[in-house]
């Protein structure tokens, strides 16, 4: 029988980190969903270390951030505060407190660099955000030793699903349900490692459990599916037409990225969901009907 916990996610109200609490809670652990949307900010120190104190985790998720790249851009300070100031406010906490934690990074430090992605890639981060979450992990990495806390990286690929509305994946799902084409900017061979919620959540809590303090793990699916592929599942199970657009990229899109997760498959983690499998299953659960 799994042992009940008392769990804290931060950003526990976005696409992931709601996604996380809703499965603890089924699981029985008792979670303090930490959100600005619940009233509580992860810059503030004292809030989050009153926290800490009252509901006593056992273990905690640092999902919290400013995860846009367009504010970032036009805000960088934005980034700082939320990504970087942030996480050292938990850093402080674990150090106090002792608890483990998972903190989720993003696959936008890898930036310019080789695909595969793996985690010993030089990161070449082209966006504010991307920059803001390399420097949390280094932040995380100083803690561990120097501090002796035990925090472990994840960097997630795309992640989709029902409750999601960006990203190609929940994108073009919307516009088959409202009968409208499916839009490629481009020639749509701009590619991601796409992976499914359930998936990414299995991963989360694979590297808390089992995972080294300091360590990087890549989640994903390991293989390369491009925007254009997405339209092309979704097309065939739908009926949806697919209209291309002229589209030039900018400095912040990337033509190709994908993650090698050999690391993390040592762990014993192994992705249920292929593309196509994981498309069907938003759709059911977003009421799309399909072939």
């Amino acid at each position: 029988m799994e042992r009940i916990l008392k769990i804290l996610v931060t950003g526990g109200s976005g696409f992931i980190g709601n996604a996380l609490v809703n499965r603890l809670k089924t699981q029985g652990h008792e979670v303090f969903n930490y959100d600005l949307k619940n009233g509580y900010d992860i810059t503030d120190f004292i809030k989050l270390q009153q926290a800490f104190l009252d509901f006593k985790p056992q273990q905690v998720y640092h999902v919290a951030a400013q995860a846009f790249l367009k504010p970032g851009e036009l805000d960088p300070y934005l980034d700082i505060k939320i990504n970087e100031f942030g996480m050292l406010n938990v850093l402080r906490c674990l150090e106090i407190f002792k608890v483990p934690m998972v903190y989720t990074s993003s696959g936008a430090v890898y930036g310019l660099s080789g695909v595969p992605h793996n985690e010993d890639s030089l990161c070449v981060p082209v966006s504010n955000y991307g920059i803001s979450k390399f420097a949390a992990e280094q932040y995380l990495r100083k803690w561990v030793i120097t501090k002796n806390i035990d925090a472990k990286i994840i960097r997630f690929s795309s992640v989709y699903g029902a409750d999601r509305t960006e990203g190609p994946v929940n994108i073009f799902i919307n516009k088959a349900k409202e009968g409208k084409p499916l839009t490629v900017y481009g020639d749509g061979l701009q590619t991601r490692d796409m992976v499914y919620i359930e998936d990414a959540l299995h991963g989360l809590a694979t590297v808390l459990n089992k995972g080294v303090a300091g360590e990087i793990y890549n989640i994903g699916t390991g293989v390369e599916s491009s925007v254009l592929d997405v339209a092309k599942i979704i097309s065939k199970h739908t009926g949806a037409e697919i209209t291309h657009v002229p589209y030039e990229m900018s400095a912040f899109d990337l033509k190709r990225s994908w993650y090698d997760i050999d690391k993390i498959s040592w762990l014993g983690f192994r992705p249920h969901y292929n593309l196509e499998k994981g498309i069907l299953t938003t759709m059911d659960k977003m009421n799309v009907p399909h072939k």
